[in-house]
């Protein structure tokens, strides 16, 4: 259900209670600013004699003061939250902020959210109860992608945190990573050739670069500790309130994920999806411009630490933002948009082959041959500056790509949710590799990518066709009168590993018994 009015009404009342509590320690306006207590790069040794370097914020105001500790991101030190300890310094709060281990200035190797990092977290807090005038009954974290996760593990391992804000974070590596037995070849790369990671690790990487195909395995094993998910018990016993904030086009944790993690999720929660890659959609916050996503963080950790009455608690808690429109619209659970089922005819070279009955029909490209559909490089900026990739699908290569597309729509149409692709696969090798896009195309033939999903199969045959069901990544869309709903299978994205051998045959198709399906899911 789509409250709309209320949420408008209560984000007005968030936006005016956020500005007063920040300035809350203030007599009049002609007071100056209080002054923080800001320490850099403070020690903080950890039982294995690691070094972590922390900045520690110590508010003007005296007692006891909620504290908000803030695990960094991948690769970055602890200033990267150097603006967000201010603001919430001004509000009366401690923030400990620290660089993780194996990240200059800290000590220690990487080992991707494992033990030892996981560790940290707990035993910084520690030392915070300790060493300022922390409140130990108002304990918070924070954290920016890495360190949105470790901000989660720590909250399901330790009944101290009562809330979190988790930015871009993931809720299970495996599905990050190696989503549908499908391996980010470039995103581990990028993780993984750090020369302070692990021996552990550093084994991964080789086998990442001389055998990628059987590489899932061995991550899948070492996933499961290192993913929220796993833990959604303990999360649920302990009862942190949880704020996770993605963004729709995230390249490194894909939003698809966080759907099924937050729903299983019984504390106070929130989930907002807005337009963006990888951090865009907390990026002003980190630099100190208002954002909606922002204003929603300092709300959150102001009310279930620092006790303010602004409402954030009587807000849906479904936030999500229409990439085309940027209007928000909100809920009370994840909605359950109604779909609309077409049937798959066979592709043409127009890509016009979207159809309310069923075919027979069989189609098929070589694998290994990129067909110039792409989700495009990652691009790691504000929301604002984000650009939607972009294809034109009716000049796509036969021989490369299969291309649908729906007639064009008379009216605004909104696709809000998963779509489900079903279809029939077959193969000369026994493992493929589909990338599955959906594209919103304009009347001139240019196409804005709307999603990209990896898809790998395996115990395919040549002469036997495999059933198989795609669920798209979620997405917020209204397509606009006049364009026209594109569907593009290939089997090469850059970002990816694909399993065929270059050159090798695959084949889609559909028959009377499984006929090929799109299920869009209309808002």
């Amino acid at each position: 259900m789509v409250i709309g009015v209320l949420g408008v009404v209560v984000a007005l009342v968030v936006a005016l209670v956020l500005v007063v509590v920040l300035r809350d320690d203030r007599q009049d306006e002609t007071d100056p600013a209080p002054t923080d207590a800001v320490k850099d790069a403070v020690p903080i040794a950890m039982s294995d004699g690691v070094t972590i370097r922390a900045q520690v914020t110590e508010p003007a105001a005296r007692g006891r003061r909620p504290l908000v500790i803030m695990p960094t991101s991948y690769g970055a030190n602890s200033t990267q939250y150097a603006v967000v300890a201010h603001q919430l310094s001004r509000a009366g709060f401690v923030t400990v902020a620290y660089t993780q281990r194996g990240f200059a200035p800290s000590g220690g190797s990487i080992d991707l959210a494992g033990p030892r990092t996981q560790q940290d977290a707990r035993a910084v807090l520690d030392w915070s109860l300790r060493h300022t005038r922390a409140d130990p009954a108002h304990v918070g974290m924070l954290g920016v992608s890495y360190g949105a996760g470790i901000s989660l593990l720590t909250a399901a391992h330790d009944k101290r945190v009562r809330a979190v804000v988790a930015f871009s974070t993931w809720a299970s590596l495996a599905q990050a990573f190696h989503p549908a037995d499908t391996t980010s070849v470039l995103a581990l790369n990028g993780l993984l050739s750090n020369e302070r990671v692990t021996d552990q690790l550093r084994s991964l990487e080789d086998g990442l670069r001389t055998d990628p195909a059987t590489y899932g395995d061995h991550f899948a094993a070492l996933s499961p500790p290192r993913s929220p998910a796993t833990f959604v018990d303990q999360l649920n016993a302990n009862r942190p309130a949880i704020m996770l904030a993605n963004g729709w086009q995230d390249s490194l944790f894909a939003p698809g994920m966080l759907v099924p993690f937050y729903r299983q999720l019984t504390t106070p929660k929130r989930l907002q999806l807005s337009v963006g890659d990888h951090t865009g959609p907390e990026t002003d916050m980190l630099a100190g411009t208002r954002s909606r996503t922002g204003d929603a963080a300092y709300a959150w950790l102001l009310h279930y630490l620092g006790g303010a009455a602004n409402g954030i608690d009587a807000q849906p808690p479904v936030q999500l933002e229409d990439v085309t429109t940027k209007t928000v619209q909100v809920y009370r659970d994840w909605p359950n948009a109604g779909g609309i089922t077409n049937a798959l005819a066979a592709p043409t070279p127009s890509g016009v082959a979207i159809t309310q009955a069923p075919a027979t029909w069989q189609a098929s490209v070589r694998t290994g041959q990129d067909s110039a559909a792409t989700a495009g490089l990652s691009q790691f900026v504000r929301a604002e500056a984000y650009r939607l990739p972009t294809a034109r699908p009716a000049s796509l290569p036969a021989d490369r790509a299969l291309v649908w597309s729906a007639g064009a729509l008379t009216k605004p149409t909104r696709v809000l949710g998963s779509s489900r692709l079903t279809l029939s696969v077959a193969s000369s090798s026994p493992r493929a590799t589909l990338f599955v896009y959906l594209y919103d195309t304009a009347a001139d033939g240019t196409a804005s990518l709307m999603t990209l999903t990896p898809y790998t199969v395996s115990g395919l045959r040549a002469d036997a066709a495999k059933p198989v069901t795609v669920d798209t990544e979620p997405i917020d869309w209204t397509l606009a009168a006049g364009h026209t709903l594109t569907v593009v299978v290939d089997t090469v994205e850059p970002r990816w590993n694909q399993v065929a051998p270059a050159g090798s045959t695959l084949t889609l198709s559909s028959s009377a018994a499984t006929p090929a399906r799109l299920t869009v899911p209309l808002g």
